[in-house]
């Protein structure tokens, strides 16, 4: 019993680290899209990036990554969530990203695309 019970809470202290590593990530993230956004648009950050500035993004904050990693990330941007009616954060390569809306979270701290 008391094997079970330290192994449930190791369990829970090492996915509250990954939760926060997560949350962490994500934040450095959209601090990094925001600063690129603030540079290619005059100081003011609009929410949306180049396709090709916001892959660029990608390639730098996750620079140990293989690149097939990122394309494949490229591509789901292009999809958007699977039987969300919203459309997705790109409609198409050389069209803009709306980088804000991978971020967007609903009342139950679910994300979602938000338009």
């Amino acid at each position: 019993m008391l094997r079970s019970g330290i192994y449930l809470y190791a369990k829970c202290f090492v996915d509250s680290r990954a939760y926060s590593f997560q949350l962490d990530t994500c934040d450095a993230l959209m601090k990094e899209l925001k600063r690129r956004d603030m540079q290619v648009h005059m100081g003011k950050a609009l929410g949306f990036l180049s396709y090709s500035d916001f892959s660029d993004v990608l390639k730098l904050f996750f620079s140990t990554k293989v690149p097939i990693r990122i394309e494949q990330l490229m591509d789901d941007i292009l999809k958007g969530h699977p039987g969300e009616d919203d459309p997705p954060p790109c409609e198409k390569p050389g069209k803009d990203v709306k980088y804000e809306s991978l971020f967007k979270e609903d009342r139950e701290y679910n994300q979602v695309m938000m338009n």
